[in-house]
């Protein structure tokens, strides 16, 4: 258990759960709790929990189609289950359709932007404000470049993204 208190929306926790792959009971358990919002978008992960190390949150971009309202609401959705299950998420929305692929940047050692709707525009974390986002047709839009610096140099061989809903 890792103690960090994020208030990020609606929802506040204090105690973050780790899990340890996708076979990780309180994995399976979760994503199971998610699936039913997930109707007619998918669900990529990739990070900590398909590298099979400890992890307190779960990174994932939904794709699918381009509706605000219905976005917000799966954003929403899962932020709530996520919370509730002590596992911090790190998923949103992908405007651009864009997935980052560790392959194809040891291929060509080009990095990828994508554009992202988040559930909210900022959060605080042990009351420190992280902002990244800006309100463009109701979705909270935020850029991020891939991969990221602390990621580049480390001797490992990183995963692409599964889809898993």
């Amino acid at each position: 258990m890792m103690m960090k208190s994020i208030v990020y929306g609606d929802y506040q926790c204090s105690q973050w759960n780790g899990v340890i792959g996708l076979n990780d009971p309180l994995f399976k358990v979760w994503l199971e709790k998610v699936k039913p919002y997930l109707e007619g978008y998918e669900l990529w992960i990739y990070g900590g929990v398909i590298e099979d190390w400890l992890t307190f949150d779960l990174d994932a971009t939904l794709i699918g189609p381009y509706d605000p309202k219905r976005i917000n609401e799966v954003l929403n959705d899962i932020v709530r289950v996520s919370f509730e299950y002590g596992l911090f998420p790190d998923i949103k929305y992908s405007i651009d359709g864009k997935l980052f692929n560790w392959s194809e940047w040891e291929r060509t050692g080009e990095y990828t932007t994508c554009k992202y709707a988040y559930y909210r525009p900022h959060m605080y974390v042990n009351s420190k404000l992280i902002d990244w986002g800006t309100l463009e047709n109701d979705l909270w839009i935020g850029t991020r470049v891939w991969p990221m610096r602390k990621a580049i140099g480390k001797d490992h061989t990183y995963k692409d993204p599964i889809q898993i809903a």
